[in-house]
């Protein structure tokens, strides 16, 4: 691959993340409540468009569990509460908490890009929220880091996966 190649090949990854980006702004956020703490979701894998949209809204696939780089501290025991966008249209929910060490961390050239998310390589196990899980779960994992994925189907707008990444303290 020549200079001239490269340099195109990079323009189109980042004209790629670009365009992946503006999907990330269109879908909202999960929003995690922890005492006074407000955390929002990092938004992975999403398919979302607005009722009436014309062009179809946008699409953006990640091969992981996408988070931020930064975990959220939280005691064994804790109970955090949500606040899911347009729940008068969520059709069904899942999550998983799944513990997670640097190995499962994914590491191609591209995630060098963007510091401030992780794109996590390790397999989930989801499992269907209750309502009242839908409301506040209570996080009784050992100590230790986690990845907790929440991932739902919203009538009229599509779907999406949120992360967020945990560190339980005793």
């Amino acid at each position: 691959m020549n200079a001239s190649s490269s340099k195109h090949a990079a323009a189109v990854c980042t004209l790629l993340w670009v365009v992946s980006l503006r999907a990330l702004a269109q879908v909202p956020h999960i929003v995690m409540k922890h005492g006074d703490a407000v955390h929002h979701s990092t938004v992975g894998t999403s398919a979302w468009h607005e009722p009436g949209d014309k062009d179809g809204g946008m699409a953006d696939d990640h091969f992981g569990v996408v988070t931020s780089s930064t975990p959220i501290v939280v005691r064994r025991n804790d109970t955090v509460s949500f606040e899911i966008p347009e729940r008068e249209h969520l059709e069904v929910m899942y999550f998983s908490i799944t513990r997670v060490t640097d190995k499962d961390i994914r590491r191609h050239d591209v995630d060098k890009q963007f510091p401030d998310i992780i794109t996590w390589t390790k397999e989930t196990h989801p499992r269907k929220m209750t309502k009242s899980q839908r409301e506040s779960i209570v996080l009784n994992q050992p100590p230790g880091d986690y990845i907790l994925e929440m991932w739902g189907q919203w009538k009229d707008f599509g779907d999406a996966s949120h992360g967020f990444y945990l560190r339980v303290t005793q």
